[in-house]
């Protein structure tokens, strides 16, 4: 339940509740008045990077890669070699965040075009080897969109993610037409003798 727009919840909060609820893939219910919202509530409840997130066809459930004392990062693996990934930080004070991708888990490519979510603005390209560094407030929480831009890693592993939908998709089909060639080669005399029973 998405608790945006009541009473005694500030825009930090609020921001922290759409990251995690969307990299999550958590149903969007809202609870609260649509008859007197604050504009900062409307605009953040229809955030359209946000949405999409939380609304992507994977359907896969973002997982933490990383949890300290001080931080929790969270990564959802989406289409079109699109990764969410949100900052939490769970400390009274400021953050300074500084990390590689390869270490917070986006690993899979080499390069991604990277934006800021909540306000769509784009921060360039980073290699997987290269340094992330952003500032998160007091319990607050910075949500990121990485593109990918170039090929897989050649010698990466598979990942800890969800599973491949689309390979998945594949071997459906195979086994479903194996049956189909199994139905089709059954001896016609034997099908006869079975039907007679």
């Amino acid at each position: 339940m998405i608790v945006v727009g009541d009473f005694g919840l500030n825009e930090a909060q609020s921001r922290v509740q759409m990251a995690l609820w969307s990299v999550l893939a958590s149903p969007l219910i809202m609870s609260n008045d649509l008859r007197s919202m604050e504009p900062w509530q409307k605009a953040l409840l229809l955030n359209k990077n946000v949405l999409t997130i939380n609304q992507d066809k994977l359907g896969i459930q973002g997982r933490r890669t990383v949890n300290n004392a001080t931080t929790s990062v969270w990564i959802k693996e989406m289409m079109t070699k699109r990764f969410a990934f949100a900052i939490l930080n769970l400390a009274e004070s400021p953050l300074a965040f500084s990390m590689t991708l390869n270490s917070m888990g986006l690993n899979n490519f080499t390069l991604y075009a990277v934006i800021e979510a909540f306000n769509g603005s784009s921060l360039g390209l980073y290699k997987s080897t290269d340094t992330f560094s952003c500032k998160v407030d007091p319990t607050g929480v910075s949500l990121f969109i990485a593109q990918a831009v170039a090929s897989p890693k050649k010698d990466a592993t598979e990942t800890n993610f969800a599973h491949d939908a689309s390979r998945d998709k594949v071997e459906r089909t195979n086994q479903m037409n194996k049956k189909k060639t199994r139905l089709r080669s059954f001896p016609k005399e034997d099908s006869h003798q079975f039907i007679n029973l």
